[in-house]
């Protein structure tokens, strides 16, 4: 049985389209930024508890803010984000307390935001933004004393 000459032409022809195909499985790629650098680059960096998730075209979280280091002073903070995936969305749970940095109110997951709990950034911001670093959890102050003049 002979072989067509055009054998090994569709046999190119179909690997070559093979690789022309975009791939369904695309990764999140992401340049991580030094603590210097994302300092720079966010207008928000807090550490909240995520109280509320809400998904549409986005994923929407509320934080109650707990300290904020950069940023306007707010109680309720609420961040977009994308689903996770090829999206860089960023995951939150519900009930658990982060750092987040933010640009425009929205984050992902190239960010440096992670559990707050023992994360590595935390000693630098309170470091860097020692006076400006902002308690927004109510705390209870010691009334001061009143002495009457003479």
């Amino acid at each position: 049985m002979k072989r067509s000459r055009a054998f090994p032409i569709i046999i190119v022809f179909m690997l070559t389209s093979l690789l022309l195909l975009p791939s369904k499985a695309q990764a999140c790629r992401c340049h991580q930024l030094s603590l210097s650098e994302e300092i720079t680059n966010a207008d928000h960096i807090f550490i909240g508890t995520v109280v509320k998730k809400v998904a549409g075209n986005t994923m929407s979280y509320a934080f109650a803010v707990s300290t904020i280091f950069k940023g306007e002073k707010k109680d309720t903070i609420t961040i977009l984000t994308g689903f996770g995936g090829p999206d860089c969305g960023m995951i939150f749970e519900t009930g658990k307390t982060y750092l987040v940095y933010s640009k425009n109110n929205q984050t992902t997951r190239c960010r440096r935001n992670g559990l707050a709990a023992d994360h590595p950034d935390i000693s630098g911001l309170r470091t860097r933004f020692s006076q400006n670093n902002t308690r927004i959890a109510p705390e209870t102050e010691p009334k001061r004393r009143t002495t009457p003049a003479s």
